[in-house]
């Protein structure tokens, strides 16, 4: 899980500086989403409302790849963070305090039998 929440992280980086370079250069090329995989390729001087629209889609579609790979990369801390088994945990107040009474008892019952 947390590998594909940083090919996401990676894929919308790289989204946003495929878009920031076809801004610079004036001409927008993309592949349709959906099972049509169409590539547009529209020219600024050409057509510059299309342009427009399809710099739009291209602007709003890293952020959106790279927030879902930040959400599954905080999902993955969170679990760990939460898993007794890792190493990343954190704890809880409840479980301090039930050590502390376990630890108080196995020391009771050592000391009764000496």
């Amino acid at each position: 899980m947390r590998a594909l929440a940083y090919i996401l992280i990676a894929s919308g980086l790289f989204c946003l500086a495929d878009a920031a370079y076809d801004e610079y250069r004036g001409v927008a090329d993309a592949l349709s989403p959906g099972r049509a995989c169409q590539r547009h390729v529209i020219a600024r001087a050409d057509d510059p409302k299309q342009f427009r629209n399809l710099m739009a889609y291209q602007w709003l579609r890293g952020p959106i790849v790279l927030f879902g790979g930040f959400i599954i990369l905080g999902l993955c801390l969170r679990a760990d963070r939460l898993d007794p088994f890792s190493p990343n945990f954190a704890g809880s107040d409840a479980l301090d305090a039930l050590n502390h009474t376990l630890a108080e008892e196995e020391k009771r019952r050592h000391s009764s039998l000496e």
